[in-house]
């Protein structure tokens, strides 16, 4: 008996078949068999989606963002649910540098669609220019995946993996997957912290600093988390720890100048500042599509 489109896949995995395996199998290849007045609706819907795709892309390609962004926004209001159509969100926000909109179209576009490295090369980069580098690594390595046969964007891919993971051991002398797991416990801990829970952030934070010895952030912060718990002695310790590290840290030395003239037992609670860094893509390096 064949899977339904609608129904859950038979590996496992907990996605609809049509979300998953189906387009490994034959039943793709069936379905794109089916002669064409079974579904003329279907057929004439794809004309109207690829004549307008292709209509912004060429606008795009000429520097006419705003043509480009009209044709796609009418796209998406016929057909908010075609990867294509998800797709070229994403090309608009990368040529308009709205790179957090471009991510999400992205985004949704690989969850219409999972099959789409095109797609998950760009958020690669993306996350790239925005310094998520845990989310470039796993976006990458999907690319590579995907594009099996040796095409063009699998080898652009792992060239631009083996870069990053240079950079990373460069920096940090971690490999790719203790960078990743660096990072999930540093967030983990930032959340703790501020969420007020000073004994989780703390173990979390020295969980972090266990794989990234050289990761001033978190220092810092558990300067925090300790001051926050009356543990100065301990706090300057980190802080000392974290300008040993980077004696030009503006946080850590700010940190510093307000804890050293706390009592040992006294909590002070430093307000967390949030902010992230958006390096702006220029055309030689910005995501392909």
């Amino acid at each position: 008996m064949s899977t339904q489109r609608n129904g859950l896949c038979p590996c496992g995995s907990g996605q609809k078949y049509k979300k998953c395996c189906f387009y490994n199998d034959n039943s793709y290849e069936r379905e794109q068999k089916r002669p064409a007045d079974i579904t003329p609706i279907f057929g004439e819907m794809e004309q109207e989606i690829q004549k307008a795709y292709d209509a912004a892309m060429s606008a795009l390609y000429e520097d006419d963002l705003a043509g480009a962004k009209k044709i796609a926004d009418a796209l998406l209001n016929r057909h908010p649910s075609d990867h294509r159509v998800l797709f070229l969100q994403g090309v608009c926000g990368i040529k308009g540098n709205n790179f957090p909109e471009a991510i999400t179209f992205f985004k949704k576009a690989i969850e219409v669609f999972p099959h789409l490295p095109e797609a998950f090369y760009n958020l690669a980069n993306l996350y790239k220019v925005t310094l998520q580098f845990s989310n470039a690594i796993r976006s990458y390595r999907r690319v590579i995946v995907l594009d099996t046969n040796g095409g063009a964007l699998g080898k652009k891919a792992t060239e631009e993996l083996a870069a990053l993971e240079q950079m990373i051991r460069d920096n940090d002398n971690l490999s790719l997957d203790e960078y990743i797991q660096s990072e999930e416990s540093y967030h983990q801990a930032y959340n703790y912290l501020m969420n007020k829970q000073y004994e989780m952030a703390i173990a979390s934070f020295h969980k972090t600093v266990q794989v990234n010895t050289k990761h001033a952030p978190s220092y810092d912060y558990l300067a925090m988390a300790y001051c926050a718990l009356g543990k100065n002695q301990k706090a300057l310790a980190m802080l000392d720890k974290a300008l040993s590290i980077d004696p030009n840290h503006a946080h850590a030395l700010s940190n510093r100048r307000i804890i050293s003239q706390l009592q040992e037992g006294q909590k002070f609670e430093i307000p967390l500042t949030t902010g992230r860094k958006y390096k702006k893509l220029d055309r030689e390096n910005s995501p392909s599509f």
